[in-house]
């Protein structure tokens, strides 16, 4: 599954529902990329 499915897969009215928790899994996905691309680069 991708980070934030959208257009076909989910209808935009579960937006608004607090057990949609898309949006913060997607936060978190950035989050988590950002910190394995500095791991990365940044090797001393």
């Amino acid at each position: 599954m991708h980070p934030l499915p959208r257009v076909d897969e989910i209808p935009g009215e579960i937006d608004g529902d607090p057990r949609a928790r898309y949006f913060e899994q997607a936060q978190n996905g950035l989050y988590i990329r950002m910190a394995l691309l500095y791991l990365l680069f940044n090797k001393e």
